[in-house]
């Protein structure tokens, strides 16, 4: 089979949107590079120091009309956007916005599975680590030395007075 080349088709051309006076330019479709600055903005307020699910929503939103229309977001316009329809009108013009959202919500569920995960990690180490150091102080104590000493003599003693385990550790020495 012959092979066709698709570039001919080129990328899809801007939509055209009215809400009110204003005449928006939205763009049709989130290509990786814009995927990959939604993503990292929305990963940036979800899990930063002072991030949550709904800054990171409200992050998220403003990147997307900031990113894919001619609109210039500012802060105090976010709740504007959103209660006047812009936002929904918006997205509903992209076309693999719904395909864009489903990777994010499932990016975002890996990265809190692994965060979960160094979390339980971090602490049966910091367990263990702990429960080491108390046994190890137990076994280098002088008092503990000299117990070892003595349990070590008094199984030295069982060993040589019974015949059959004395004419094993013999066998095993030869």
């Amino acid at each position: 089979m012959d092979k066709i080349s698709v570039s001919s088709l080129g990328m899809p051309s801007f939509v055209n949107i009215s809400k009110g006076d204003l005449f928006i330019k939205v763009n049709p479709y989130i290509d990786m590079d814009i995927e990959l600055k939604l993503r990292q903005a929305y990963l940036t307020a979800y899990f930063g120091e002072d991030g949550d699910y709904t800054f990171a929503e409200h992050s998220l939103i403003a990147n997307v009309v900031q990113l894919l229309t001619n609109v210039d977001v500012r802060p105090d316009d976010l709740d504007v956007i959103v209660s006047s329809g812009l936002y929904d009108e918006i997205i509903a013009h992209v076309a693999n916005y719904a395909q864009f959202r489903n990777r994010l919500d499932v990016f975002i569920k890996d990265v809190k599975q692994i965060n979960s995960v160094k979390i339980a990690v971090r602490v049966i180490l910091g367990d263990t680590i702990d429960y080491m150091s108390e046994r190890i102080d137990v076994f280098t104590s002088p008092d503990s030395i000299a117990k070892l000493a003595t349990a070590f003599k008094e199984l030295a003693g069982v060993v040589e007075e019974s015949p059959a385990l004395s004419a094993l550790v013999k066998k095993e020495v030869q």
